[in-house]
């Protein structure tokens, strides 16, 4: 069996299934070949518990997130990373949850969680390709259009906007609105509707070319 000297807390599988990424809370990521059953590479370590742990498409390099503001990513094939800060002002108290997400094109990462602006960045060097996505509020879900050419980010107020990846520029005229948190994000795969969860236990669907709501808000049950 693959061990860890401490018990998981997340674990990722590559695109292809033939890698695990268990993350354990002595805060080590280690890489599995799942048909040997034997570490891939040596394990990285963090100063702090990974929050997120996710393969990128291309499956020989994962992201790593932690609490403490900093996105890792790891190249498995070459044993080197990048690395970088999450937006926003600094604590490293902070246990906020900080979470990741890849474009589908796998070229594009951001994360978020802790702060009122995210930053989307290249993942062959982490670099940023715009200046920083601005809310109102710390972001709490972010997702990626399916041509990787935007990004749908909301945030703990309940705003939700679009934005260009590569000038970082607001697609939407005025942010569209819930009452509260948004929780989830979701874009159709032909690209033209954004679908939203909130925690005033509503569902919204926009247009993603103007922001409008295309039908009214479904509300849900109380959880």
């Amino acid at each position: 069996p693959a061990v860890h000297d401490s018990g998981f807390v997340i674990v990722n599988v590559s695109p292809a299934g033939l890698w695990i990424a268990p993350a354990s809370d002595d805060n080590y990521v280690r890489v599995w070949d799942v048909r040997k059953g034997a570490p891939l590479s040596p394990p990285f370590r963090g100063n702090a518990l990974p929050t997120a742990v996710r393969f990128l498409p291309d499956g020989h390099r994962i992201i790593i997130t932690r609490p403490n503001r900093v996105a890792v990513i790891w190249d498995l094939a070459k044993t080197t990373a990048h690395q970088s800060g999450v937006e926003g002002e600094p604590t490293e108290k902070s246990t906020a949850s900080v979470a990741s997400v890849i474009s589908p094109n796998g070229e594009y990462s951001v994360s978020f969680g802790v702060g009122q602006a995210v930053r989307v960045r290249r993942t062959s060097d982490h670099e940023p390709v715009a200046p920083p996505l601005r809310s109102t509020a710390p972001v709490s879900a972010v997702a990626f259009g399916p041509d990787s050419k935007f990004i749908v980010s909301g945030d703990a107020e309940g705003h939700v906007q679009a934005w260009t990846v590569n000038d970082g520029k607001a697609i939407w005229s005025a942010p569209a609105r819930h009452a509260s948190r948004i929780l989830v994000i979701a874009i159709s795969p032909d690209g033209s509707k954004v679908a939203t969860s909130s925690d005033d236990n509503t569902i919204g669907l926009w247009d993603t070319r103007t922001g409008q709501p295309l039908i009214p808000a479904i509300r849900l049950g109380s959880s």
